[in-house]
C-alpha cells in the first residue's frame, strides 16, 4: 500500500470516527424504574471530548442521588462504554431513534415488558 492510500485510509477513519461521535454527543435524559417500585432520574451529558458527566436523581431518596464523570468510548456506531473513575463501567446502546438504552452488567439488552423502561431519550446536540 503506497504512503498516500494509507493516508487517505486515516483521514476516512478519523472522518467516520467524527461522524459517529457527533451524532452521539449530547445531553440525555430518563427515568428509570427501580425494584422497589421508585424511580430515579439520570441525566447524563456525553462530551464530544469523550468525557462525560451524569446526575443521578432517587426520587424516593433524594440524600441517595450523586453526580459521576468519566470517560467514554463507541464501539460500532452504537455501542457506549461510560468508565467511571475505579474502573465501573456501565453499556449502552445508541438505538436508531437516537435514544440510548441502558444495557446490562455483562452489556446485554434488557428484554421483557420493562425494555423500553430503560431508554435515555436526547435533549439536546452538542457540537463542541
Amino acid at each position: 500500500m503506497t504512503a498516500a492510500k494509507k493516508l487517505l485510509l486515516i483521514i476516512s477513519l478519523v472522518l467516520l470516527c467524527a461522524c459517529t461521535q457527533r451524532n452521539i454527543a449530547g445531553q440525555y435524559f430518563g427515568i428509570i424504574p427501580l425494584p422497589d417500585g421508585s424511580k430515579m432520574e439520570i441525566e447524563l451529558t456525553l462530551n464530544p471530548d469523550y468525557t462525560f458527566s451524569i446526575q443521578t436523581i432517587y426520587q424516593e431518596n433524594l440524600a441517595a442521588s450523586f453526580k459521576d464523570s468519566g470517560t467514554y468510548g463507541i464501539a460500532d456506531k452504537k455501542y457506549i462504554t461510560l468508565r467511571y473513575p475505579g474502573d465501573s463501567i456501565k453499556f449502552l446502546k445508541k438505538d436508531e431513534d437516537g435514544s440510548l438504552n441502558i444495557l446490562t452488567v455483562e452489556g446485554k439488552e434488557i428484554k421483557g415488558p420493562l425494555k423500553n423502561s430503560f431508554k435515555l431519550r436526547k435533549k439536546t446536540n452538542l457540537l463542541f
